[in-house]
């Protein structure tokens, strides 16, 4: 069972195809999740209210900001598996969307 924390009082680490939740106070683990498919790659992160977005090798993570639980996921067919970026654009949108930079292509999801 994963520990439930106040989201705000963490620091999130993304490396070995791992995300890691760190108490920003205390430096003690709250939680970690290993990412499907992705090896023991560097792992992108990004941060929105009680979401952590995980990028790696090729794959995109949405994960839950207090448990570390994976909310969905998606293998961004045809974007090769290279270094990624993650970022929001919500300025003017209805909702915001996620944008993923791959090896040679980049694609939007939309989030709930």
């Amino acid at each position: 069972m994963k520990t439930v924390c106040d989201p705000e009082a963490l620091l999130f680490v993304g490396t070995g195809g791992s995300v890691k939740a760190v108490d920003r106070c205390s430096g003690e683990d709250r939680w970690q999740t290993s990412l499907p498919g992705t090896g023991y790659e560097i792992v992108s992160l990004l941060c929105e209210g009680d979401r952590v977005y995980a990028g790696s090798k090729g794959h995109v993570f949405a994960l839950d900001a207090r448990t570390g639980e994976i909310l969905w996921s998606n293998g961004l067919a045809g974007l090769g598996h290279g270094h990624m970026c993650l970022a929001l654009q919500s300025a003017g949108s209805q909702s915001p969307s996620l944008l993923v930079a791959g090896q040679a292509n980049a694609g939007a999801l939309s989030t709930p």
